[in-house]
């Protein structure tokens, strides 16, 4: 066997339930980094918080004598969360993966190239179902468009929803139609359900896989605004459970939607607030204001559903903020360019891994890795 496929699958037989993240105090774990790459574009923590996945952007290198052109990068790489070392890399997309997710179990890797972050001409849309275990692609599936939010999967690994662009170019002058939303049977690689004309700027599913809940906004033929407002549906079959509207209601529309561990309840987070909702009927809950001015980027909640950590777009700061009484017990400030940018959370909440600030290498770049979270 591969010596690093017996790694990874050493690691996978210690346990897949959640345990203490590294104990790293102040130090920063730099992660070791393919030769070639087009950055780092999106992280994800295994649920046992032992190791992390990541995607690199695809770069474009030309030889200056002949004028030949190669590329290289969009790989799928597993790391040691404790020592940073390369645990697997499972080789080239053939574009940037801009998105990685672990299963519950820890036992099925899934990456994408969703084009996301380009929208420059390309081939379509790649998803990659990965056996851990055996270090072996399982699938392959190809949504209809470019993702314009980040794919999500259902914690049991069995479903990817994915929205995407209703056109992956735009004529100039003329507005981007509504889009799509699409979920699949990652067993199958088939649909279950798809919905045309979906307007939404964020979505969350619920730890049981049952219900997806996103923002959306009606707009007539003019592209004018009629309602916005927060919709939840039945994953297994599409259907509307319920719509609540914000017209007039002294709410904020949310940019990210996130789900409680219990599955009862959702939060709904912007720049101004965190507002608690019920998933059974959309029923509004307490909220609480941020003492912050800043776009959210990237949110999650720890694993008991007590804490909730927050990045600025831009990355100029990180948050953590206490659920019961809206308390921030967290303030991290950084300075362009060494920001919070691509990034995910251990399960407790104390460790940042990704595109973190840290000492750049010897091309004048500095690597991913992990940071500890100054949390009182």
């Amino acid at each position: 066997m591969n010596p690093a496929v017996l790694l990874l699958a050493l690691f996978l037989g210690h346990g897949l339930g959640l345990s203490p993240a590294p104990a790293l105090g102040a130090d920063r774990v730099d992660f070791e980094t393919p030769p070639n790459h087009g950055g780092f574009w999106s992280f994800a923590y295994s649920p046992n918080d032992r190791w992390v996945a990541g995607g690199t952007g695809i770069v474009t290198i030309t030889i200056t004598t002949d004028g030949s052109s190669s590329t290289s990068g969009g790989e799928l790489i597993v790391w040691d969360a404790k020592t940073g070392a390369v645990i697997k890399n499972f080789g080239e997309h053939g574009e940037t993966v801009d998105f990685v997710a672990f299963s519950a179990d820890g036992k099925t890797l899934v990456s994408a190239s969703s084009y996301r972050i380009d929208n420059t001409p390309h081939g379509p849309p790649l998803v990659r179902v990965w056996d851990l275990r055996r270090s072996k692609l399982l699938r392959e599936i190809t949504p209809s468009g470019c993702a314009f939010l980040k794919p999500q999967l259902t914690t049991d690994g069995k479903s990817l929803v994915w929205v995407c662009h209703s056109q992956d170019t735009v004529p100039k002058g003329e507005v981007r139609k509504p889009g799509k939303i699409e979920v699949w049977d990652v067993k199958r690689g088939k649909t279950r359900w798809s919905h045309d004309k979906v307007s939404a700027s964020c979505f969350a599913i619920s730890p049981d896989g049952k219900t997806i809940i996103a923002d959306y906004t009606d707009r007539d033929a003019e592209g004018k605004r009629l309602s916005r407002g927060l919709i939840a549906w039945n994953l297994a079959t599409g259907d509307d459970r319920w719509r609540v509207e914000f017209n007039n209601s002294g709410y904020y529309p949310p940019k990210k939607i996130i789900f409680l561990p219990a599955g009862g309840t959702f939060l709904t987070v912007n720049k101004k607030e965190i507002t608690r909702w019920a998933v059974a009927d959309g029923s509004r809950g307490d909220r609480f204001s941020l003492d912050w001015k800043s776009t959210p980027n990237e949110v999650a909640v720890d694993s008991a559903g007590k804490k909730i950590v927050i990045t600025a777009f831009m990355g100029k700061e990180l948050g953590v903020w206490r659920l019961s009484d809206g308390k921030r017990l967290s303030k991290m400030t950084f300075e362009f360019p060494e920001t919070i940018k691509d990034v995910c959370f251990s399960s407790n909440l104390t460790l940042v891994a990704g595109d973190v600030p840290g000492e750049n290498d010897r091309f004048g770049l500095t690597p991913p890795g992990i940071i500890a979270i100054d949390c009182n």
